[in-house]
């Protein structure tokens, strides 16, 4: 079943139902990604989300869960080349062999994924 499948369904049009975002990351391969130590004063630029939605704004009562901030819109946080060098020790093999986990609720999951 395709999303115009989908849409007849449930009487909604197809380009309602499009995503409306881009990646914020383009690829870049694999040899251009730096290695070395992180540097948040290199690999950090934290640009505040457009909007922080509370818990009122989604009608629920502002004592609801552990604070009165429920989700905001997406933000960036680090650089391009951070985020490359991220997935590239994220997906390695060293991390997929030695912290995968998979279970009833989630079938891929990484854990202990951390300095040893």
């Amino acid at each position: 079943m395709d999303i115009s499948d989908i849409s007849k369904d449930i009487s909604i049009p197809v380009a309602a139902m499009a995503p409306v975002w881009k990646p914020i990351v383009d690829s870049i391969p694999q040899d251009k990604v730096a290695v070395g130590d992180f540097d948040s004063a290199q690999h950090l630029q934290y640009e505040p989300p457009t909007k922080v939605h509370t818990m009122k704004d989604l009608k629920l009562d502002e004592n609801t869960g552990v604070s009165p901030t429920a989700v905001s819109e997406p933000f960036r946080l680090f650089t391009t080349e951070a985020v490359h060098r991220i997935r590239q020790e994220a997906l390695s093999e060293n991390v997929w062999n030695n912290c995968q986990y998979s279970s009833n609720l989630a079938q891929c999951q990484l854990r202990g994924f951390a300095a040893k």
